[in-house]
Formats: structure tokens, sequence, C-alpha cells
């Protein structure tokens, strides 16, 4: 489920003014307090819901295109699309629902072997992955 947040659009000063279940009932609140510098953030209700009941966490992973890993996988909370980009040479940013960073590197060197397979481990930036 969605949620809209009605908030500062100052970054550096932050603060939420309500939430709704709707836009629609978000964007009627700042017209009738007339907030005319707030914002709308659109969230997700419980985001990882599945993942988190199910013990694992969501990991960042970047893999060369010869199956080396760039640092440690870290945890985040941010969902980022998945791209190739070039870091030197080609890299694999990903991000897998795993258990521990040992998971999530099989994982992504699955994703990694499949990209590969396909011919599709190609440069693209944030443009994505191009499909199969």
């Amino acid at each position: 489920m969605t949620i809209y947040a009605v908030a500062s659009s100052n970054e550096y000063d932050y603060w939420v003014a309500g939430i709704f279940d709707t836009k629609e009932l978000a964007q009627l609140f700042i017209e009738r307090f007339q907030l005319q510098d707030m914002v709308i953030d659109e969230w997700t209700l419980n985001p990882h819901e599945q993942e988190i009941k199910a013990g694992l966490a969501l990991y960042n992973v970047y893999i060369y295109q010869d199956g080396t890993v760039q640092g440690p996988p870290r945890i985040t909370t941010m969902v980022e699309p998945e791209e190739i980009d070039e870091w030197g040479d080609l890299r694999l940013h990903t991000q897998v629902y795993a258990k521990d960073e040992e998971q999530a590197i099989e994982l992504a060197n699955q994703r990694r072997l499949k990209l590969l397979a396909e011919n599709r481990f190609v440069a693209c930036g944030k443009k994505g992955i191009p499909p199969p």
C-alpha cells in the first residue's frame, strides 16, 4: 500500500505535516491549509515486509564482469535500479535479498552469469539493463 506524506520541500529542514492514504486527500490538505511550500512524498507502507519476516536483508552488491566483487556487500533500505557501469571495467550494481553477505555474493554472481549468457553485460548506467 502506498501512503502520501505532506512534507516540507526543504531537504535541510524536513518535517511531515500529515500522512494520507490517497494522493487526492493529501493535495486537498495542502490546498485547504494553504501550505504552498509543501510537497507530497509517496512511501510504501511496510516496505520489505515479506523479506524481513523471512530473516532477509537487502544488499547492494558490485560485481565485475570477471566475477570479482568490489568490497563487501552492504545492507541498504533504499531500492535502486540495477545497472552496469564502467568503473575501470564493466561492473554490475545489483541488489539482492539475502540472509548474509556470502549469500548476497552468490545471488549477485548468478545474476552476473545470466547476463553474460544472454550477452547483456553491457554498460547502461542508470538507463537500466537492456531486455533479453
